[in-house]
């Protein structure tokens, strides 16, 4: 059985809270994908903007 062909697809998006994020899709088969955030920041008033790297892999449905 042959293998499913990988993909490395990178997304950004900015979500309307003001969360950017930056993230890897690594796999994606019928309505879900495997992502991993390669870059998370959070900024709200008044508390310091948090910025990192994010390893977790996360399932999302793919819409």
């Amino acid at each position: 059985m042959a293998n499913a062909p990988e993909y490395s697809t990178y997304y950004k998006g900015e979500t309307k809270g003001g969360i950017v994020f930056i993230m890897e899709l690594h796999e994606k088969r019928g309505f879900w994908c495997l992502v991993r955030f390669m870059e998370l920041r959070i900024g709200f008033p008044g508390i310091k903007q948090f910025h990192g790297p994010i390893p977790w892999n996360v399932l999302f449905g793919w819409v």
